[in-house]
């Protein structure tokens, strides 16, 4: 019984933050040596509104591919 009150609420729970967004150099070359897959996006803008419809679909992608390959942003400013 105390068994199946512990793992009910891991059941069917993903993380929240699928996508990264990487600020730093030496976080980005860390992530590239340490995870097989990586999908990079490189954003132009600042702001996150304008590419909202293109990080919804990369959410879902991170969804199926959880546990198989990460996905990161990163703002070039």
């Amino acid at each position: 019984m105390l068994f199946q009150w512990l793992a009910t609420p891991c059941v069917g729970s993903t993380p929240k933050n699928l996508i990264k967004e990487v600020k730093d150099i030496k976080e980005f070359k860390k992530l590239l040596r340490v995870n097989k897959n990586v999908l990079v996006l490189f954003i132009k803008s600042s702001s996150v509104e304008d590419y909202q419809p293109l990080l919804k679909l990369c959410d879902e992608v991170a969804e199926k591919m959880y546990g198989k390959a990460s996905i990161v942003y990163i703002f070039c400013e």
